[in-house]
């Protein structure tokens, strides 16, 4: 089984330190959710473990190789980043056909990701058109090309309509029945979904790393600022000039602003008054 190792991992960008003292081991398959809030060093983790970024001082090892230097230690890795890094010109169809090239998928693993990421309707367009939604779904099925010892997944859920987002996280469960899988959130409930270890990363370093069940977690709460919200929302409590509404998830705010617009509810203000993640890291 491969194996992702780091000990004493400090590394960063134009010599600014982002990453501090990272440590920890990784040698089963599974998801692996890396936590933390915007700026905590997510995207920066990611890219050192594939080799983008070189080490300022530890070690960082694949199966016992140092990804920055050895090409195959980078090889073993397949990674979904916030930049879709292809040409822009290019059809959906030819980008497909083009990454199929360069990865040795077939044929049959080329149509697979394209009916995963439900593409037959967008295979003809170019890819500067399509909405971020769309861009989205283009840069997973040309990772699910590929067949790796690991995988890592930049919030790759962000942007999707849920039912793709359903979708997508049920074929990353299937990656990971025998395959490292390393999947970034800024969200404690998706995280509790998709995964069963948890790597919460806080200002840069390791706060916690192990079994997200071990993880509390509250109530998401909004505060609202508004006419005659308890004539939508009955369970919501005023105080002071806010609405109070504890919800399930972060995601649940599109689904109280929709039902308020069909209510023809003037929404003056909605306000995070509570985030377990922030409480968490506090």
């Amino acid at each position: 089984m491969t194996q992702i190792e780091a000990s004493g991992l400090s590394t960063g960008y134009y010599g600014k330190q982002i990453l501090h003292d990272i440590n920890f081991s990784i040698d089963k398959p599974g998801i692996y959710v890396v936590l933390g809030k915007n700026g905590a060093g997510k995207t920066t983790f990611f890219r050192t473990v594939t080799g983008i970024l070189k080490l300022y001082s530890g070690t960082l090892a694949i199966d016992g190789l140092d990804p920055y230097s050895h090409p195959e230690a980078r090889e073993k890795c397949v990674y979904l980043s916030h930049q879709a890094g292809v040409p822009e010109s290019l059809s959906v169809s030819e980008i497909m056909d083009l990454f199929a090239l360069l990865l040795g998928a077939d044929e049959y693993g080329k149509q697979n990701a394209v009916k995963l990421l439900e593409l037959d309707s967008l295979m003809e367009k170019p890819y500067y058109s399509l909405s971020q939604g769309q861009k989205k779904r283009v840069s997973l099925a040309k990772c699910l090309l590929s067949d790796r010892s690991i995988y890592l997944f930049d919030e790759p859920t962000t942007n999707l309509d849920p039912v793709v987002a359903t979708q997508v996280r049920k074929e990353i469960l299937g990656i990971s029945e025998n395959r490292i899988v390393l999947y970034s959130s800024h969200n404690l409930y998706e995280a509790r979904e998709i995964g069963n270890q948890v790597l919460i990363i806080s200002n840069g370093s390791i706060a916690y790393n192990g079994d997200i069940d071990k993880v509390q977690i509250g109530k998401y709460v909004i505060g609202i600022r508004a006419d005659n919200v308890a004539d939508v929302f009955p369970e919501a409590k005023l105080q002071g000039r806010y609405y109070i509404l504890e919800l399930d998830s972060p995601d649940d705010v599109s689904k109280v602003i929709q039902k308020l617009s069909v209510a023809k509810v003037r929404v003056q203000e909605i306000r995070e008054m509570s985030n377990p993640l922030e409480d968490l890291l506090r």
